[in-house]
């Protein structure tokens, strides 16, 4: 009889091609498989995380928005998996993958519309902030209740396997579902595994492993190697990656998605080990659980973004320059899309009644009726009943007469830039000159029918757009565009009620010869009867609202916009850079739009447009001080009256096949219009963090250089709201290796001697405090590795016995201290505790331990202890020469010895890079604490025995000990879920 004992069991390694420093650790996986423009989208998507977390965390802060979630440290994860899906593939987020949402194509727009919860957003205010989603790239909205989405993945994967056994030809889908270690501990994560694992369901589950469920750690959330030793359990291909590794992240979740596919399909488990430098959440304070310090020392070592920018920098497609740049265009765009976003108006307060059941209720309508008269009757407490009816359409300023605008005399008042628009001889010219640039102009009035002509000669370049757009406050459009790479053809649109999802079948091309090189005059002329599109004069297209899609012809009031954008900037879906004409090379810039002149005329009369109810018809507008004009005929078009309607799609122009922005499945977004708003706009000053008040969040700062191991130094951190550190000091003392610390304090620059752990508040060192000398001492053979131990110096600034360790290592043999020479302190105490994800095969470490600070030439006692059996609270402290017990059951003892080296100020914690273990059979290993082994392993079961790949260079695995690898009870109604899921997700997919 033979009970297996996890301690016994080897832990799972961890998967990585990329280490801290960008070095590539395993030359035989090559990351070169994607391009260098693709990494710096990745890089890009990253940094675009990283700063709207930031700006929005201080939003919030302020009152501007309800609430956040900050995705820091878990960039990487998020990015990097996207990227090795497809547009066709299903996906399910929990709170943390906004760098899934972008990857795909989720525009800041989008996101900013559903932080601020106003009227063009998808779910229509109804939800939290940061609970995305979008139908068009196939990603479920996100829900609050924990878990929940994980059976909704199996379900929606079953549903997914069936149909392509009812139908061969359909394209092969995976579902990806996301989740934290937290979720993991729900019930309806077993359930979701295990009827994943018996149905054979194509899902790959994605579990990001950041240390921390909310305030709970990983230490007291549960036992075992981590969440990956679950899938075993359930028979499930499982593997571990190195989170902050963006190239091995992507490697995985390509592997996975094929294995997801291969036979008879399977699921698959993904734990992403990183670690949440951020708080839980604007509700959330992690200091009040864990060390700053600790928080601060992740920051500066390991983060996805600064691995993958040393990599690109040593490869040389990355500098200082470009990141400057990066940078700024990122911080503007958030910016713009910010300032836009929280000028929209909401959505209607009737829509809270909407959109549950086909036909509503009569208990919900009396219910509307209640908010209305209620509304009715305390106006001063509600801004309008036209906030109850009509929602976000406001009332709209109008042109009511003629205007013509000559643009080569300059800029007129009529219009408002947003972004570099600058006036020639040829008129305003909108130049794009780089990444981020999309100059446009906008109207300050509004027309209800008019008539428009623009003289323009549109922008080359591949990729780049020109566009002249009339466009209403509730997505009405009328457009006209121009593709750089096509000189001979210009494009006609029109959208209603932002309906741009349902095929992009509406848009044609008509003949433009020499469109790049030539002035020409495009008009628009938009009654209630039909829009008719002209060149020179002369008919190309006209439509009536018949032949327009159902409910789709434009009659709500329009402001005027012109401007060019990157259709084939990198940043785009791949269907946006096809449609556009293929990708932006910027070398081969700028690229400039002339618009000569501008003729308007405003059907209608009235200085204000008023939606009187919410039909969107042009019969619900009202005009102040005059009428509507829905025929044209009361102030003629400088052009002549209208000319008659003609064919929807006349045989000048070609169908456009998938148009503007199609991907190539014909259902994505033109991701680039409406263009980024208000370009102009500095810095938002009530978004700067205000604490500490002295200090900007993104301030940077370059040191007078790095300590040698003798000298004496201090370091004097402020902090903002995320505990970001904004200003570092190093005393000019030190030695002369200059640190440069980027604009979140991550370090870009070391020195080999050692990277200073900043205290807060600043500390200055007093003579006598504790030294703590702790070396691993190799014994020959071989084991499986063991856990690392960290010496903490005791006293005011230690950190807590729970507080987890950094991970990492020094150089083998290298011994590590902490603290300062000085007077004798007899009977000093020494903490020892576990490494973070520290697990073990065997007894424990045999190590040896000095502790004590006497003057220098003191004499040295040093005791060997060796480890001893046995159990003990989370961790212990001790006097000299007696004993230390770690949380696994290890002990050592210490004996005093004197000290003559400093490494940093008193508080600093450490990883042993060399650690022996000894196994029940008497062999014994040196291992190095190392985090993440170089090769990829997987762990599958096949016919019930387990079958385990190992690593080719043995390496400590996160997580904590193994788990048992029983399954955990089943939840017969998250089943059920999964079940009920599968079989409406197939009926709407049949």
């Amino acid at each position: 009889m033979r009970f297996q004992n996890p301690a016994e069991e080897t832990a799972m390694p961890t998967y990585r091609i990329m280490d801290a420093d960008g070095n590539i650790v395993d030359n035989t996986r090559d990351p070169q498989s994607a391009s260098d423009e693709e990494i710096v989208r990745w890089y890009r998507n990253m940094l675009t995380i990283s700063i709207l977390d930031l700006l929005m965390f201080d939003a919030q802060r302020q009152g501007r928005t309800s609430f956040y979630m900050v995705s820091a440290g878990e960039e990487g994860i998020a990015v990097g998996s996207a990227s090795a899906l497809t547009p066709d593939d299903v996906i399910f987020l929990q709170y943390r993958e906004q760098g899934v949402l972008l990857q795909r194509g989720f525009t800041l727009k989008e996101m900013m519309s559903q932080l601020f919860a106003n009227k063009d957003d998808h779910g229509k205010g109804r939800n939290m902030p940061v609970h995305y989603g979008s139908g068009k790239l196939n990603v479920h909205t996100v829900s609050s209740p924990l878990a929940t989405q994980i059976p909704q993945a199996s379900g929606a994967a079953y549903a997914l396997k069936l149909q392509r056994l009812i139908n061969p030809n359909v394209p092969p889908r995976v579902v990806a579902c996301y989740f934290g270690e937290g979720a993991a501990s729900e019930g309806d994560f077993h359930a979701a595994l295990n009827i994943a694992a018996t149905k054979s369901c194509p899902v790959v589950f994605v579990c990001r492993n950041n240390g921390f469920a909310i305030s709970t750690s990983s230490i007291e959330q549960y036992k075992g190697d981590g969440i990956a030793s679950r899938g075993l359990g359930y028979g499930i291909d499982t593997i571990r990656v190195d989170g902050n590794d963006i190239f091995a992240v992507r490697e995985v979740m390509a592997e996975a998605r094929k294995r997801a596919l291969e036979g008879d399909c399977r699921p698959i488990l993904v734990e992403a080990m990183s670690y949440r430098v951020s708080h839980h959440s604007t509700s959330d304070d992690s200091f009040a659980y864990r060390a700053k310090r600790e928080v601060e020392e992740w920051k500066r070592r390991d983060n996805p973004i600064t691995r993958l920018r040393k990599w690109m920098e040593k490869k040389g497609i990355w500098d200082e320059d470009k990141e400057k740049e990066a940078r700024a265009s990122i911080r503007k765009e958030v910016l713009q899309e910010f300032s836009a976003a929280e000028k929209v108006k909401k959505p209607p307060l009737r829509a809270m009644f909407e959109d549950v059941y086909e036909e509503i209720t009569p208990e919900a309508r009396e219910q509307m009726q209640e908010l209305k008269r209620l509304i009715e009757k305390y106006p001063k407490e509600y801004s309008s009943i036209s906030q109850y009816e009509g929602g976000g359409c406001a009332p709209d300023p109008a042109l009511g007469r003629s205007v013509d605008i000559d643009f080569s005399s300059g800029a007129s008042s009529d219009f408002t830039p947003s972004g570099a628009v600058s006036y020639t001889s040829d008129g305003a010219a909108f130049t794009i000159s780089q990444h981020g640039d999309a100059p446009t102009i906008q109207s300050k009035w509004y027309i209800m029918f008019g008539h428009v002509d623009y003289v323009i000669k549109a922008s080359p370049g591949t990729g780049i757009v020109s566009a002249a757009v009339l466009q209403s406050d509730c997505l009405d459009e009328i457009d006209w565009e121009w593709l750089g790479g096509d000189d001979n053809q210009a494009q006609s649109n029109y959208f209603g009620k932002g309906q741009t999802t349902t095929g992009y079948n509406r848009g044609a091309y008509h003949g433009a010869p020499n469109n790049h090189e030539e002035f020409h005059t495009y008009s628009i002329d938009w009654t209630a009867d039909q829009i008719v599109w002209s060149i020179d004069g002369q008919t190309v297209r006209a439509m009536s609202p018949s032949q327009a899609e159902a409910g789709q012809f434009p009659q709500t009031p329009m402001f005027v916009k012109l401007g060019t954008w990157a259709g084939g900037d990198s940043s785009n879906p791949p269907g946006t850079i096809t449609w556009s004409g293929g990708p932006t090379d910027y070398s081969a810039g700028p690229f400039t739009m002339y618009v000569k002149s501008l003729h308007v005329t405003d059907y209608s009369s009235g200085s204000q447009y008023t939606y009187s109810g919410t039909s969107g018809t042009w019969q619900s507008i009202t005009s102040n001080g005059g009428q509507i004009n829905s025929q044209g005929d009361g102030v003629p078009p400088s052009s002549g009256s209208a000319p008659p309607a003609t064919s929807s799609v006349p045989n000048s122009g070609a169908p456009l096949a998938f148009g503007n922005g199609g991907d190539s499945s014909g259902s994505a977004t033109r991701t680039g219009w409406p263009w980024s708003g208000e370009a102009t706009a500095t810095i938002v000053s009530s978004l700067i963090s205000t604490f500490p008040p002295s200090s900007q969040s993104s301030s940077a700062v370059l040191s007078q250089g790095s300590p040698s191991a003798s000298a004496s130094f201090e370091i004097t951190t402020s902090y903002d709201q995320q505990g970001f550190p904004t200003v570092v000091t190093v005393n000019p003392a030190a030695s002369a290796t200059p640190t440069c610390f980027d604009t979140h304090g991550f370090p870009t620059a070391c020195a080999a001697t050692v990277v200073p752990v900043s205290n807060q508040p600043a500390t200055t060192q007093a003579p006598g405090q504790p030294t703590v000398t702790i070396s691993g001492t190799p014994n020959p053979g071989t084991a499986s590795p063991a856990p690392s131990s960290v010496g903490v110096a005791s006293g005011a600034s230690s950190a807590p016995a729970s507080s987890p360790a950094i991970s990492g290592s020094t150089p083998t043999g290298v011994s590590v201290s902490t603290g300062t020479t000085g007077n004798t302190v007899p009977n000093s105490s020494v903490s020892v505790v576990p490494s973070l994800g520290g697990s073990s095969t065997g007894t424990q470490p045999v190590a040896t331990a000095t502790s004590g600070v006497n003057s220098p030439g003191s004499s040295t006692n040093t005791a060997s202890a060796v480890p001893t059996s046995g159990t003990a609270p989370e961790s212990s402290s001790a006097t000299p020469s007696e004993t230390v017990i770690t949380s696994n059951g290890s002990t050592f003892t210490l004996s005093a010895t004197p000290s003559q080296s400093l490494v940093t100020t008193n508080g600093s914690t450490f990883t042993l890079s060399v650690i022996s273990s000894t196994t029940s059979a008497g062999s014994s290993t040196t291992a190095s604490t190392t985090r993440h082994s170089t090769t990829l392993s997987t762990t599958s079961h096949t016919s019930g025995r387990a079958s385990t790949t190992s690593p080719s260079s043995s390496s400590t695995a996160s997580g904590t000990p193994p788990a048992p690898s029983n399954a955990a009870a089943r939840s017969t109604t998250s089943k059920a879920i999964c079940l009920i899921v599968a079989m409406c997700t197939l009926l709407l997919l049949h």
